[in-house]
């Protein structure tokens, strides 16, 4: 069974984050880890969101208002994030200082698609903090705390990162949005995130290898991690694209 399948069958709105063993993974673990309940799956009052710990599959599935029936529950309903806005000049500063790069320096156009809110909730920090969002083409959001590593989607994410302000002959290929930022803070604008990371599918990336074939594309620039995630997605993408038009960045 796939994780939203599961979400959707255990779906209790509003009744916050509760834990699970992983329908994907937890029947390829060792038998004394099979039973691990690594899934965090977290019910809010129209959707579920996912993150597993042993897979790491993350996700949400949003769900009909009149279907399954509410489940009484003595739990107050549970938001993943409270009042999303736009993302203030000083808050920017902010964010300079903790990446490393000059936020200030981006295009509007690109600043557009990055939010900022006071209050989301982790599953797996189980608390709730200040975090950057990530405005995606199909108006999917994922949240990146600024404290920590946390991570949590509202919505679906599945086009890349930035795909939609692509107008050159050339991409460059990430695995995040901060890479992604990065390259475009040093004028390399052409730059879009894979929506999955080292995770991302095939499917996100169709529109780009047509237009390679239709020679509207002329060169793909891979830019994934050195570790083992990265490397193992940047073989993927030499061997999806035309590999005579693949460039890719040797970070050491």
């Amino acid at each position: 069974m796939e994780i939203a399948d599961f979400a959707v069958n255990e779906f209790q709105r509003g009744a916050g984050t509760k834990s699970f063993p992983c329908p994907e993974c937890s029947d390829q673990r060792s038998n004394k880890n099979k039973s691990r309940k690594c899934l965090r799956i977290t019910f809010e009052d129209d959707a579920a969101v996912w993150f597993c710990h042993n897979c790491e599959a993350k996700g949400t599935v949003k769900i009909e208002s009149d279907w399954p029936p509410p489940r009484q529950t003595s739990e107050s309903p549970l938001r993943v994030v409270s009042d999303p806005e736009e993302i203030t000049t000083s808050k920017l500063r902010q964010l300079s200082e903790w990446r490393g790069f000059d936020f200030s320096s981006l295009p509007d156009k690109v600043i557009e698609n990055v939010l900022f809110s006071k209050d989301v909730y982790f599953p797996s920090s189980q608390d709730r903090r200040e975090a950057i969002g990530f405005l995606y083409p199909d108006e999917g959001i994922k949240w990146r705390s600024l404290k920590g590593k946390h991570y949590i989607q509202s919505g679906a994410a599945k086009s890349p990162w930035l795909s939609d302000l692509v107008v050159g002959k050339r991409i460059v290929l990430t695995e995040g949005e901060f890479d992604a930022l990065s390259f475009i803070s040093s004028g390399i604008s052409d730059v879009i995130s894979l929506p999955g990371g080292a995770n991302s599918k095939s499917e996100c990336l169709e529109t780009f290898r047509m237009m390679m074939e239709d020679g509207e594309l002329e060169e793909v620039i891979i830019a994934c991690d050195a570790d083992e995630p990265g490397k193992k997605v940047t073989k993927f993408l030499v061997n999806f694209f035309d590999r005579d038009k693949v460039r890719v960045i040797d970070w050491s």
